[in-house]
């Protein structure tokens, strides 16, 4: 029974060892940590939106061994993530091993140049995407701290300026209610004072992003729209269109 008990462990010590004793051994410079190796024992439904998104980043900070002593890992979390979303297990283990490929090869130097040129395109969308994400967060936070009475905000987009060649110049479009009943004197009056307040709020931080910002008035009371177009230049926005006054 002793005999048998020791054969049992040894074997379990040998089966740690070759499965997931290695993957414990960090180097000392290594940019991973223990909770990272811990994250990748867990179940993907187990979980948080932080863990799902360290779990994105992960790779990059490994070394080529370490990404190949924690594939089993990346596997069998790609599985559980991506599970119901292929028609087979085989698919999505396809799937893996062409995306763990691809990213290898990259880390190599060694993508083609159609792949090149498409990573760059990559690259670019998701600096825009970054970019416009904190135009907008910028603009909806002086809104939310200038607290222009009887405003809401409907919605705020920013969008590539086509018009120029310069890299990372914006549009801003914001769509703002003007919740409250008016006359229409009094309320140009108001939109226009809180639309100026806006883009002067907004000009220290438009230097080298917004070049344009129109300003949408929805009326609601008086059954209009009302647009301040503002185009920026020595360090300030000026008006450059009305309409719906």
């Amino acid at each position: 029974m002793i005999k048998n008990l020791l054969i049992g462990l040894l074997v379990a010590g040998l089966l740690l060892a070759g499965c997931g004793g290695e993957e414990y051994k960090l180097s000392e410079d290594s940019k991973i940590t223990e909770q990272d190796v811990k994250l990748l024992k867990k179940s993907y439904e187990d979980m948080d939106s932080n863990e799902r998104a360290r779990l994105i980043t992960m790779q990059k900070d490994m070394t080529d061994k370490e990404r190949e002593v924690f594939k089993e890992d990346f596997r069998r979390l790609y599985l559980e993530e991506m599970e119901g979303v292929y028609t087979s297990t085989e698919r999505a283990k396809e799937a893996f091993e062409k995306s763990w490929d691809y990213e290898t090869r990259k880390r190599k130097g060694e993508l083609t140049e159609g792949e090149q040129e498409q990573e760059e395109k990559m690259k670019e969308k998701t600096e825009q995407t970054i970019a416009t994400s904190g135009i907008k967060s910028s603009i909806q936070s002086i809104i939310d701290n200038a607290e222009y009475k009887n405003t809401l905000v409907d919605k705020i987009v920013i969008n590539e300026n086509l018009g120029t060649d310069t890299q990372g110049d914006y549009i801003a479009l914001i769509y703002l209610v003007y919740d409250i009943k008016n006359t229409t004197k009094t309320g140009n009056e108001i939109m226009r004072m809180y639309s100026d307040d806006l883009v002067a709020t907004m000009a220290p931080k438009s230097t080298t992003s917004i070049s344009e910002a129109t300003i949408f008035w929805e009326d609601e009371y008086n059954n209009r729209t009302v647009k301040y177009a503002y185009e920026y230049k020595d360090g300030g926005f000026y008006l450059t269109d009305v309409m719906g006054e």
